[in-house]
């Protein structure tokens, strides 16, 4: 991207009233600043298609950052659900804000193209195996063969995401994967993380059974980070579960549940993982 005018497309299929706002980390998710909104996204009666689009203005500079989009909800719950999506950017002014409306989710709608499956750009379970590496123009970014559970009506499968190099992993080349290091290659295997301890997991029959303290002045959006970077950093990248709802902040709870390689692991947001159930 380039310092500027640029656009945000989202897809809403579930409206529950109130907005969206887009926001921008450039220090790696400590701090964010918003740059865009659009109060009425899911509002069905002003919104009636689901789709929108948010006018941002990205800062001047040539830097690496963390672009999210946040939807609030608004139909009385106490606190209202909150929805999120985040991509890693790079901005120069070699860069561009060109803009195509590009539909994610089946058939374009009228205005919108729809995006066409590919290694990089669609969940379409495309990539070998969890874990594997395939490198980045830009060598701040890696991209990562990242699996998901079903769940939620979704069956699951495997794609290539983009994330910033974390200092485990490594990567050369331009837009290849790295090449082999003997004329044999082994096939990349999910491999199970070691247990931090042998505590006894949480029930997992009812969601109340999950609900757990989350640290004092964070969030759910906190909570998520926390697990997806503890598998990440750990090269754990079969995701089953990284949830977080139901959040109370005057008790500090939310029904909570980090899982990667068939592990459970609570108080990842503590910085204190355990696999014995906190309560």
């Amino acid at each position: 991207m380039a310092p500027g005018a640029a656009t945000v497309d989202y897809t809403i299929t579930a409206w529950h009233n109130g907005g969206c706002i887009i926001t921008l980390s450039q220090d790696n998710q400590k701090t964010w600043t918003k740059i865009g909104e659009d109060k009425t996204c899911g509002i069905q009666s002003k919104n009636p298609s689901g789709r929108g689009s948010i006018n941002v203005v990205m800062p001047s500079g040539t830097y690496n950052a963390v672009l999210r989009w946040t939807y609030t909800a608004d139909n009385g719950g106490s606190p209202n659900e909150i929805f999120t999506n985040c991509a890693d950017i790079s901005v120069s002014a070699s860069g561009n804000n060109k803009h195509d409306k590009v539909e994610f989710l089946g058939p374009a709608a009228s205005g919108f193209v729809a995006l066409a499956k590919s290694p990089s750009k669609y969940f379409d379970s495309s990539c070998p195996s969890a874990g594997a590496s395939l490198c980045s123009s830009n060598k701040a970014f890696i991209n990562k063969c990242i699996k998901l559970g079903a769940g939620g009506g979704f069956p699951g499968g495997s794609s290539w995401y983009s994330i910033q190099l974390n200092g485990v992993d490594t990567c050369s080349g331009s837009g290849v994967p790295p090449p082999p290091t003997s004329k044999t290659t082994k096939k990349a295997t999910a491999t199970t993380p070691p247990k931090p301890n042998n505590g006894k997991p949480c029930p997992v029959t009812a969601d109340n059974s999950l609900l757990l303290p989350i640290p004092k002045g964070k969030t759910c959006v906190d909570v998520k980070h926390a697990c997806q970077t503890y598998c990440f950093d750990n090269k754990w990248y079969e995701i089953q579960r990284n949830q977080c709802f139901s959040e109370d902040p005057v008790k500090s709870t939310a029904i909570q549940w980090c899982q990667c390689n068939n592990v459970i692991y609570y108080g990842v947001a503590f910085g204190k993982p355990t696999t014995a159930c906190p309560k």
